[in-house]
């Protein structure tokens, strides 16, 4: 009975050589697999804070543009302002928040890409940062028709473009803004 035991527990080398290299092959598999799967969990974190920021970008971009040239008092004083071109990267838009006719020192938004982020200042004289990770934006102005203007008083709509780049990769957001209070 003894020589049954002894046998059984003891193991030619060429055994234990055999399972050591199948263990060191399913052990490179398994790490090969984690390696691959932290690299793409840092892609997928990296594209997706891209686009949200560009998201967040989108929104306030949308917002202040469209409240561009409200005027209930009908005064013209407000609407798009330094319009240079067709496509320029900064955009500043007025409008009458306080409903008087006049326009004030914080009745104006003006947005611009710095320093990789957008940055916007609302008339307090700061540069406040709306998004990180912005690397560019293209502001594109169209009439009623959608042919290109750089006159302000015939804008009717606005075509954004946001760019944005973190870790190597980058992305594009589009969008076009209709200006409901101008022209009115």
């Amino acid at each position: 009975m003894s020589s049954i035991n002894s046998f059984a527990t003891h193991y030619s080398l060429t055994e234990l050589l055999v399972a050591m290299v199948i263990a060191g092959v399913v052990m490179a598999a398994v790490y090969s697999a984690y390696v691959s799967q932290q690299k793409a969990y840092k892609i997928t974190e990296e594209v997706s804070a891209i686009q949200q920021n560009l998201r967040a970008a989108m929104f306030f971009l949308e917002r202040d543009i469209r409240m561009a040239g409200y005027d209930p008092t009908g005064t013209d004083l407000f609407g798009f302002q330094n319009i240079s071109s067709p496509n320029q990267e900064t955009i500043q838009v007025t409008w009458d928040e306080d409903e008087d006719g006049l326009s004030g020192a914080t009745e104006y938004v003006l947005y611009k890409v710095e320093d990789n982020a957008l940055k916007q200042d609302g008339g307090d004289g700061n540069d406040d940062i709306i998004a990180e990770a912005i690397t560019g934006v293209t502001f594109a102005f169209l009439t009623g028709t959608g042919t290109p203007t750089f006159v302000a008083s015939n804008i009717r709509m606005v075509d954004i473009t946001l760019t944005g780049q973190k870790g190597g990769h980058q992305r594009s957001l589009t969008s076009r803004i209709y200006c409901r209070n101008m022209g009115m």
